[in-house]
């Protein structure tokens, strides 16, 4: 199925200072300064793309019919669509994030985001390796503190939905192997090439955020490693013995 993008009225209340909206409830929210010149954007860039192709629940996660959560994530893809030159978009069967990584509180930040707004993930979703040895925690040395934080970063993707499989190689997991030709978005990237070749499956490097993103909205931008056009073979080369 194909996702249609109409433009996005744009927030109510602008201010030159910050930003007002309304969320799905009616409750007003207010941003200011370059948070709110952020989200901004991103409203603009929703409706930048246009209206694509199929018209099925096309207004609903950027209206936030199903929570701020998946709106913000739906924000992210579309823009993506944008910078990719994307003219539609696609639905995936499954995700692997590599945004449980902690680097910094910033990635605590996101998924909290997501959280408050309600987000889970809407399609079978793998997680990348995280910041503790979950089997052995005694033997991780470094800050205790950042441990403690990457240990929460983990329970929080945990809590959105994804499978707590903290490993690079999802594709030895039963269950997680997608068949020829299904469309993905995984990050990690020995786990992106074995999917695109020994799989034969389909998915661009889907960095952090942008991978979670997908998970929680099911759909990418029709790009990149996505289309069969952009899959064919430029270069033989001759291996002799």
């Amino acid at each position: 199925m194909l996702l249609a993008l109409p433009a996005v009225r744009q927030a109510e209340g602008c201010r030159r200072d910050g930003l007002r909206h309304r969320n799905a409830t009616g409750t007003a929210v207010f941003m200011t300064g370059r948070a709110a010149e952020r989200d901004e954007r991103l409203h603009r860039s929703a409706a930048s793309v246009g209206v694509l192709t199929g018209a099925t629940n096309r207004r609903a996660f950027l209206d936030g019919a199903h929570g701020e959560g998946s709106a913000f994530a739906m924000r992210l893809v579309v823009r993506a669509a944008e910078l990719t030159g994307a003219d539609r978009l696609i639905d995936i069967v499954g995700a692997h994030v590599d945004s449980c990584l902690y680097h910094g509180e910033a990635t605590i930040d996101f998924v909290d985001r997501l959280s408050r707004g309600g987000a889970r993930v809407r399609v079978p979703t793998t997680l990348n390796v995280g910041a503790v040895d979950l089997l052995h925690p005694e033997l991780v040395g470094g800050d205790p503190a950042v441990r403690e934080r990457g240990r929460l970063l983990m329970d929080r993707y945990r809590a959105l939905g994804a499978r707590p499989s903290y490993t690079c190689a999802p594709y030895q997991l039963p269950g997680s192997r997608p068949a020829p030709g299904e469309q993905v978005a995984w990050g990690e990237s020995n786990a992106i090439a074995f999917c695109n070749s020994v799989l034969g499956a389909r998915t661009n490097r889907y960095g952090d955020f942008l991978d979670v993103a997908a998970a929680v909205t099911g759909r990418v931008p029709f790009a990149g490693l996505h289309r069969t056009e952009e899959r064919r073979a430029t270069l033989v080369l001759r291996l002799a013995g």
